[in-house]
């Protein structure tokens, strides 16, 4: 196993990696990339079978934090987290291993800690809602009764401003970044303290790293940026980035239905609007998704550090992003 500090040299390996096993929304270079700042560093390790696992190191906080499931094929990833996890644990200093995975994979875990006595599995943090949407079934016009309710939001919208939609990338960078900071005010009165200085990253590149990047402009301000990138080896589209200033009633029914349609233009089939906890999954409800899956956050101790048993207790609380 080859451990890939330097991710910038080894890009296009670790993009070729992608590209082959990657069907994460979050299996994206971009996406890990992102995350970096001073204290926290992504890094990879590329195994001898070509299979790939990305992380993200809290060097301050000394946790391992892998966001996704390996980039190898299904009946191999499982044997490949757990070889991770290894790595991360290899080093003495390390405190903490943090991983988000499916139910699926969350039960293998258990069953594997409590057989080996090698970790205690933590109760989840975290439970992320994720929906997805059938763009095939999408209609922009949103025609019928079932629709109503959603129309007439948008025309309450619409009354009396000057809306329009532009590429992102056009619009002023401090005026974005406004909207961004106006959006964590807001979240921040109801939920946890939430850092998404990616987002910024996003504004500063202009969007250079996004398949599209969308912006709702009210009587000439900037009100919302949506965007979002492919996911890999799909037809699907994963709208990563979703935030409003919260200035008018009905901008984030308006800005998540012009995501949508301008997704279905694209010829995606299915669009992801990424992991929510229950309040904000109810808003996303709203456009009808054809599923919602779950994923978790929990945390791994060595088991000599741990304290108690395997717990599968669930906490829900705010997930960062969309």
């Amino acid at each position: 196993m080859e451990f890939i500090k330097n991710t910038e040299e080894k890009k296009e390996l670790i993009e070729q990696c992608i590209n082959k096993f990657g069907y994460e929304p979050e299996h994206y270079y971009y996406n890990f990339k992102s995350q970096e700042n001073d204290s926290d560093k992504f890094y990879f390790l590329h195994f001898s079978e070509g299979y790939g696992m990305p992380v993200v190191h809290y060097t301050n906080q000394m946790i391992w934090y892998f966001e996704t499931e390996p980039l190898a094929p299904k009946e191999d990833r499982f044997d490949i987290l757990i070889k991770s996890i290894d790595f991360a644990f290899s080093f003495d200093e390390t405190k903490k291993v943090l991983v988000e995975t499916s139910p699926e994979t969350r039960r293998q875990m258990l069953k594997y800690a409590k057989k080996t006595g090698k970790y205690i599995v933590r109760r989840p943090c975290y439970v992320y809602y994720c929906p997805v949407y059938d763009l095939k079934q999408w209609n922009p016009n949103l025609p019928g009764k079932h629709w109503k309710k959603m129309r007439n939001v948008l025309n309450a919208f619409k009354r009396d401003k000057n809306v329009e939609v532009v590429h992102s990338h056009l619009v002023d960078k401090e005026k974005l970044k406004k909207v961004i900071t106006d959006w964590e005010t807001n979240r921040t009165k109801q939920h946890e303290s939430i850092e998404n200085f990616h987002h910024y990253h996003s504004v500063d590149d202009e969007f250079a790293n996004y398949k599209m990047a969308r912006t709702v402009m009210v009587d000439g301000e900037p009100c919302s940026i949506t965007a979002g990138w492919k996911v890999p080896n799909s037809n699907m589209y994963y709208s990563s980035l979703g935030v409003t200033n919260f200035k008018h009633d009905g901008l984030g029914e308006f800005s998540n239905v012009d995501d949508l349609s301008a997704i279905k233009a694209m010829g995606f089939e299915y669009a992801h609007f990424g992991g929510s906890d229950k309040s904000l999954l109810r808003f996303k409800m709203k456009f009808k998704p054809c599923r919602v899956y779950k994923e978790f956050l929990y945390y791994l101790v060595r088991a000599e550090n741990g304290n108690g048993s395997h717990e599968e207790e669930v906490k829900e609380i705010v997930r960062k992003g969309k």
